[in-house]
């Protein structure tokens, strides 16, 4: 889950391309960086992981209903 806290208003439209290679871990040092890098040096994003509250909706039971058919 991301939450923005950029305080940024408006819509954004944005591309980030990198190769398929950062969206897989790797353990190679030379190969490309991290999604978090890339997004801190292409759009100037640097996501952080925070614990912050979320609303949830459990659902603990279902019923059905009898119906005529």
């Amino acid at each position: 889950m991301v939450v923005d806290k950029t305080a940024l208003e408006g819509v954004y439209d944005f591309e980030l391309r990198c190769p398929p290679t950062i969206l897989t871990p790797s353990s190679d040092a030379d190969a490309a960086p991290s999604l978090f890098t890339a997004l801190q040096e292409t759009l100037g994003l640097r996501p952080q992981h925070q614990k912050v509250p979320v609303d949830v909706v459990a659902v603990d039971r279902v019923d059905r209903v009898p119906t005529e058919n």
